[in-house]
């Protein structure tokens, strides 16, 4: 709270720079008569004052009209904390040492401190005093916050000053000390059947910690205590010494002193260079061991996991120079990046009922929240005084039938968003499962693994783990996007498209046909996310992306007839994003193209064949989205009997997934409303040749070019009958309701000299001003345009009353 609080009142309230009067309270004797939160809430306050004094962020969402200081007004600060704390802060230390809640923020204080001042100011006994505290801290407490920040607080105190080689000395006694305790504590594994004491196993297991700590941005490599923990690491996995929290320091430690090897190698050094290599092939085979089933728990497996992901991309291969001695071979790269995906399939692998159980259950939950929501506004205002019976029935009718009105009106409508389709799970689940997610995608960002074989059963977990687990994928998700262009050996739509494949491969061999229901309807979900990734519009470039991504999809669901052919279920949102009528023509063409030549050598199926009803339903899609109609998307009803109904009534938003039934989001449309959005430029389909290629670019004259209309183009002879010949041929294709749209590739080139031609009309013509009679003419269309959407308002509240 106190976090808040001063970045709300920051700048208004010069209290809060009042740090004298703040320890001048924390050291007198009427500390102890305020509370016990009291007395937090004050050293909490110091704490926060003196970051936001220099520029640090102290909430994670802060104001947004918070500016940060200017570099000489933190110096100020900063002079001003130095000054007062040079003192009072050592004296802050003793007090408080029995207290850790108060040290862990007591000890980042120096971090604000100007070190120079110490030797300015001839001080320096307060300096080696404030060293020699935070050492005693640091070996006294046994939190793992407090080792973070005081091994932070050394970092600050330990850079270039004029105190520097005192610092220096006191912290080559804590690396010591730390060292003799380790000895002490080390246990005898030769003897190690015998058995070890609790507290000998505690004392190990908290120095590890320590030291662990400080190797993060220490360098204790002079310890050497490589080997030691190499020890410890071999009795785990011989069963000898079995202590999940112990091996795992161990692995950190092992790692953390072949980093501070590599980072400070003398690459002249013969020696230096196989030293380095000799701990990298050690810390591999122990890692490789580790991550074998059954070996160790999944704890430490994590922990082996995390590492070698980093271990790869350390000494990936194909490193140059003088450093390509430390790059592993070809042979132990692709093994290492094996067992890594082995262990990543068998940590996240879960049952597939699991997860549609899981998101079942989340938006049942959410369905009843907004039942309830509902209800509760249709009963709001009903209860009244029972003055007179009759006439308080009467209007009690009256409000309950405007309140039912109401609720069908404004009812909660269900948002389709990301995060909804997400599977819940615990907290504690989900952060054993970032781990493994991350490491695979480290992999995949550096490019140390091939993306073909790596990145389709990384993106298959992408709704499983909950909203933390899918945000990392999506992160991924994005940066591939960006780095796999459509010209890329891999492009990002062949990604989306393997899998896409290997999802749908799980629902082909499914044993049980529990299991395939789940496993397609998963794939559905999946494939409708991939999609949504392009936006509700996809652009130009996205455009070209989704096109090239359909057609192969529909080539697969053609290959192995019936079993594929529910491929085609998810690839309607796809065509629908890409917006206009252009692409779902030239998709459509190419469909029945690929199924004329799958269907060669059987009968055609008839639209009432249950098996190829994905296919109608494909070719049906297509053509309301030509026709400019609702797309409409096939219900699976999945659970429940409530949602039998809702099948049966043919309710559907266009996107309706896993048999919930959602209130529909009807969106008024008028002649007014229906404008052509200069955004959406339509594709562009071209002839060359006999080959019919679709283009999702567009010439600078078509983004500039008004809609077409009769008020501003003249549609000359040759042009009326294009249009008519065309509208023949395609009536007998695709329907009447589908003319005007299909064949858009005749009427481009047309298209564009209208547009130009009217264009430079406009620029060489000047607008002639309005005559009486031409004002009275626009009058009359306005109030016939007025009238006419009234009517439409009037006939779609109709319609929804009916429905």
């Amino acid at each position: 709270m106190p976090n808040y609080v001063v970045d709300a009142l920051w700048g208004k309230a010069g209290v809060l720079k009042a740090w004298s009067g703040m320890t001048d309270l924390l050291v007198s004797e009427s500390f102890n008569d305020l509370s016990e939160t009291e007395q937090g809430v004050l050293v909490r306050l110091l704490n926060i004052t003196i970051k936001k004094a220099l520029g640090v962020s102290v909430c994670p969402k802060p104001k947004t009209d918070d500016v940060k200081p200017k570099l000489s007004e933190i110096e100020k600060n900063k002079q001003v904390i130095t000054d007062l704390m040079i003192e009072m802060l050592p004296e802050l230390l003793e007090r408080f040492q029995a207290d850790h809640l108060y040290i862990e923020l007591l000890v980042e204080i120096p971090q604000a401190m100007n070190v120079d001042v110490y030797h300015e100011q001839r001080r320096a006994a307060y300096f080696e005093k404030l060293m020699s505290l935070l050492k005693d801290i640091f070996l006294k407490f046994t939190q793992d916050k407090i080792f973070s920040n005081c091994s932070t607080t050394f970092k600050s105190l330990l850079g270039v000053h004029a105190l520097q080689s005192k610092a220096e000395a006191i912290f080559r006694q804590l690396r010591d000390e730390l060292a003799i305790k380790f000895e002490e504590v080390f246990p005898n594994l030769a003897a190690i059947d015998e058995g070890v004491d609790e507290q000998g196993e505690y004392g190990l297991e908290l120095c590890l910690r320590r030291i662990n700590t400080l190797y993060l941005q220490h360098d204790l490599s002079a310890l050497a205590l490589f080997e030691k923990a190499k020890s410890l690491i071999d009795a785990y996995t011989s069963t000898q010494y079995q202590n999940d929290q112990v091996c795992i320091l161990a692995l950190g430690l092992m790692n953390q002193e072949l980093l501070w090897k590599f980072k400070n190698i003398d690459l002249d050094s013969e020696i230096e260079r196989a030293d380095v290599v000799q701990k990298r092939d050690q810390l591999r085979n122990r890692l490789e061991k580790l991550l074998e089933e059954k070996m160790a728990t999944p704890a430490v497996q994590r922990k082996a996991y995390d590492i070698l992901c980093d271990l790869l991309i350390v000494f990936r291969p194909g490193m140059r120079g003088k450093h390509a001695a430390f790059s592993l071979k070809s042979s132990e790269h692709s093994e290492l990046a094996e067992a890594i995906l082995g262990h990543f399939r068998r940590q996240l692998d879960e049952p597939i009922q699991d997860v549609i159980a899981r998101l079942r259950a989340k938006r049942t939950k959410a369905k009843e929240k907004e039942d309830e929501q509902a209800t509760q506004k249709q009963t709001k205002g009903s209860k009244k005084g029972e003055e007179d019976e009759e006439e308080d029935s009467n209007k009690k009718g009256k409000a309950t039938g405007q309140n039912k009105n109401k609720g069908k009106e404004r009812a909660p409508e269900h948002v389709d968003t990301e995060a909804e389709d997400v599977a819940p799970i615990s907290d504690e689940e989900s952060d054993k499962r970032q781990f493994i997610i991350l490491g695979l995608a480290k992999l995949l960002t550096y490019d140390i693994v091939p993306v073909a074989t790596y990145a389709p059963p990384l993106l298959i977990n992408f709704l499983k783990h909950g909203p933390t687990c899918k945000a990392m994928m999506d992160n991924y998700l994005h940066h591939a996007k960006a780095t796999q262009t459509i010209e890329s050996r891999y492009p990002f739509w062949r990604l989306l498209l393997d899998t896409m494949k290997l999802q749908f491969s799980r629902y082909v061999s499914a044993e049980t046909e529990e299991v395939r229901e789940a496993e397609l309807h998963y794939f559905e979900l999946l494939a409708n996310r991939f999609a949504m990734s392009f936006g509700l519009i996809a652009t130009r470039k996205d455009c070209q992306i989704i096109l090239a991504l359909l057609q192969p999809a529909v080539v697969f669901a053609f290959e192995s007839m019936p079993d594929n052919i529910s491929f085609l279920d998810g690839l309607h949102r796809f065509i629908t994003v890409v917006g206009g009528k252009d692409g779902p023509a030239y998709i459509l063409q190419q469909t029945s193209t690929i199924a004329e030549g799958a269907l060669a050598d059987r009968e055609p199926p008839g639209e009432d064949d249950p098996l190829y009803a994905p296919y109608w339903d494909w070719i049906a899609h297509l053509k309301n989205l030509i026709a400019g109609k609702k797309p409409t998307t096939k219900k699976t009803v999945t659970s429940g009997d409530e949602n039998d109904d809702a099948a049966q009534e043919g309710q559907t938003d266009g996107h309706v997934e896993s048999g919930v039934n959602r209130p529909v989001k009807r969106r008024r449309t008028t002649a007014a409303t229906r404008k052509r959005n200069p955004k959406l430029v339509p594709l562009e389909i071209r002839k060359v040749g006999d080959d019919t290629t679709l283009t999702a670019t567009a010439s600078s004259k078509r983004r500039n070019t008004p809609a077409r209309s009769t008020s501003n183009t003249t549609t000359t002879s040759s042009t009326k009958k294009t249009r008519a010949k065309r509208k023949s041929t395609s009536n007998s294709q695709y329907g009447e309701d589908e003319v005007d749209d299909v064949d858009s590739a005749e009427d481009d080139s047309m298209f564009l000299s209208l547009s130009s031609s009217s264009s430079q009309k406009k620029n060489t013509k000047k607008r002639a001003p309005r005559s009486s009679s031409q004002s009275q003419k626009a009058n009359a269309k306005q109030k016939q345009k007025q009238k006419q959407q009234q009517e439409e308002e009037q006939e779609e509240e109709q319609e929804e009353e009916q429905e």
